[in-house]
């Protein structure tokens, strides 16, 4: 019951209500586990969210959302955001193989639960 309570506590927090609108979304996947080659290797993981918006039946461009559970404040949010960068940025590559559009049309967002704090990764 605890556990229910503080998820639709933290649902209700200003980020996350930020990153539940679609924005206008076409559409929106969750937990969607994907398989993808870079270079010389293959990549698997799970994107948590990814918003897509399609231009001419094809996708034009993309938010990618991964969930974390650290807790943050002000003096470490830069160095914890730093420590998933590397991660997010590996993911933004594979979606950008995956949906055939550059890396620089998929915006990249770590979102901290507990804290309600949202990041961009560059």
């Amino acid at each position: 019951d605890r556990a229910i309570e503080s998820l639709q506590s933290a649902l209700q927090q200003p980020a996350a209500q930020q990153l539940l609108h679609r924005d206008q979304a076409d559409e929106l996947w969750r937990e969607r586990r994907f398989i993808a080659r870079l270079d010389d290797r293959l990549i698997t993981g799970v994107f948590d969210r990814v918003h897509l918006w399609h231009q001419d039946g094809k996708p034009a461009r993309a938010m990618l959302i991964d969930y974390k559970t650290d807790r943050v404040d002000e003096e470490s949010a830069d160095a914890v955001v730093q420590r998933y960068a590397e991660q997010l940025r590996l993911y933004r590559r594979a979606l950008s193989s995956i949906l055939g559009i550059a890396p620089s049309h998929i915006e990249t967002k770590l979102y901290f639960i507990g804290d309600d704090r949202l990041a961009t990764v560059d």
